[in-house]
């Protein structure tokens, strides 16, 4: 039987999950929110673990951010956008 061997880390399951190893057990821990990455068409960690479109309004085009997806604008979306 082989010893446990920190430098064998698990495969990362996402670009906003760092893979490690900590006494021989394997841990994951997410990258910080903000942090870049593409998985899914996101553009920025969460800090929870997942890549998301955005945060806020101010990071959409129609500054309007649902359930962390940039939303077209929309006359009822009770924002001030397009030509609105």
């Amino acid at each position: 039987m082989e010893a446990p061997h920190d430098a064998d880390v698990p495969a990362e399951a996402s670009d906003c999950i760092v893979a490690a190893c900590s006494a021989g057990v394997p841990v994951t821990a997410p990258l910080i929110a903000g942090a870049a990455c593409d998985d899914d068409g996101g553009l920025y960690c969460d800090g929870e673990g997942n890549c998301i479109e955005c945060a806020g309004d101010s990071e959409c085009a129609d500054h309007v951010c649902a359930n962390h997806v940039c939303q077209p604008a929309q006359c009822d979306d009770g924002k001030a956008n397009g030509n609105e």
